[in-house]
């Protein structure tokens, strides 16, 4: 199902209802963990690259929402009724599922979202979320306010730093530094690449039969966050599964 397939407690709630005794496998299509790049990244943190990493940022610089196939109208991704959110749905979804890929539950997020500049948007066209955890920080901030195209993420540890510009991915540590282009596998043309990951994840479900939990965990801890974004601009104790 597209993401986000639930942004509230009470829909995920809801859809785990309907999927359990249909013994159905529902699965979000969180393709983005698949991304080459976010791998990459993902295996250095894993190794130990930089040490214990305390802070994480996300950012993403857009002009506009994507207008898709029809660019005189204006895009459905700015109109409540069709969306139901603005850039925290559309983008920040996928930025908060890759943080909880590497950090688990936050002991609480802070958030707040704004129009600073497409006032014919019924929706945020700017937001910033802070994801606290008791020794490490994770800062999301997604415009669709910007003036150029950028996507940064950045992880800052004891012992060095991993970030991801754009195309290019890089890793520095004392004495060491690396630094990998992958701007082809980045491209809009090779995205549909990345949904081999998640179709075999899918296919695996479905050989194993029955209700997928993991599948149902994914989607509950993401609509968690994102109703502790639009809920209030402060919240604790959230109840997301380990």
């Amino acid at each position: 199902c597209e993401k986000p397939v639930a942004i509230s407690a009470s829909e995920a709630e809801t859809l785990a209802a309907a999927a359990r005794p249909a013994g159905r496998v529902l699965m979000p299509c969180h393709q983005y963990r698949f991304n080459p790049a976010w791998l990459q990244l993902k295996q250095w943190l894993s190794e130990g690259r930089i040490g214990p990493w305390r802070l994480a940022e996300f950012q993403v610089y857009r002009l506009e929402a994507d207008r898709g196939g029809a660019p005189m109208v204006m895009p459905w991704r700015a109109q409540r009724e069709q969306s139901r959110g603005g850039i925290v749905l559309d983008h920040g979804t996928h930025l908060i599922y890759e943080l909880l890929d590497v950090a688990g539950p936050p002991d609480s997020v802070e958030a707040w979202t704004t129009r600073l500049r497409h006032r014919e948007y019924d929706v945020e066209d700017t937001a910033q979320v802070v994801l606290q955890y008791p020794n490490k920080m994770g800062v999301l901030f997604l415009t669709w306010a910007a003036h150029h195209r950028e996507t940064r993420i950045r992880f800052v540890g004891d012992q060095g730093w991993l970030e991801w510009r754009d195309g290019w991915l890089e890793a520095s540590t004392p004495g060491k530094h690396d630094r990998i282009d992958f701007t082809s596998q980045l491209d809009k043309a090779s995205y549909a690449d990345w949904f081999g990951g998640l179709f075999g994840s899918f296919t695996r479900a479905m050989d194993a039969g029955g209700t997928d939990e993991a599948s149902l965990a994914d989607l509950t801890d993401v609509a968690l966050i994102l109703d502790a974004i639009y809920d209030a601009p402060e919240r604790s104790g959230l109840g997301l599964t380990a």
